[in-house]
């Protein structure tokens, strides 16, 4: 559907097929298997190994009680300006955090930080791997077609949401999705989010990418 609203025939670029989906919730993974990818895989912490993952939950407890405790100062605010005080400072909290997570994955190389296959939700009986990026044979017919989709969870951007931004718990998929962009380099990258997130973060850690 994404490839119709940007139109990439239009601009020349093949049509593409897809390969992979990632997603958390098992209502979300129903409807992505009705897409018929190649695989759908449950959880982007499984698309890094195991090092990585417990070196990023890491840093994400390391900030969890300070970006609990600013929520709730935003959320139980007396004035207006005390709840944008504490919102100021949960950006703040958000940007140092995604730093904090880019920097630790930067620390590994390619082999060490990307796992090979991962548990999947379409073929969760296979005894077969599925492998998240595709094999050598599946690659090449696939060399043009090399889009990346993706989208940060609209629950820490939303107006209707928690509106905590990059100090969300949702920050840890989309460092993951960043490390994925940088170390893959695809022909295209897409990426969805409303209205209030801010593209200038894509620039600060995909430019040259």
């Amino acid at each position: 559907h994404l490839e119709s609203t940007v139109g990439l025939v239009s601009k020349g670029l093949a049509a593409g097929e897809v390969y992979h989906s990632v997603d958390f919730d098992p209502l979300c993974q129903r409807v992505l298997l009705a897409h018929n990818p190649t695989h759908v895989f449950k959880d982007i912490l499984h698309l890094i190994r195991p090092l990585a993952r417990i070196e990023v939950q890491k840093v994400m407890a390391k900030n969890e009680a300070r970006v609990v405790e600013l929520a709730e100062q935003s959320r139980t605010a007396a004035t207006q300006k005390l709840k944008q005080e504490a919102k100021l400072e949960l950006t703040k909290i958000g940007e140092s955090l995604l730093g904090q997570l880019m920097e630790c994955m930067d620390n590994f190389t390619y082999a060490e930080l990307l796992s090979e296959t991962a548990p999947c939700a379409k073929h969760h009986g296979s005894q077969n791997p599925c492998y998240i990026h595709p094999p050598d044979g599946h690659a090449s017919r696939l060399k043009d077609k090399d889009y990346y989709m993706a989208g940060t969870s609209c629950t820490d951007w939303s107006s209707m949401g928690l509106q905590q931004s990059l100090a969300g718990h949702t920050v840890l998929p989309f460092a993951i999705e960043l490390q994925l962009i940088r170390r893959k380099r695809p022909r295209v990258y897409f990426h969805e989010c409303t209205r209030f997130f801010r593209p200038a973060i894509l620039q600060t850690y995909l430019t040259g990418s």
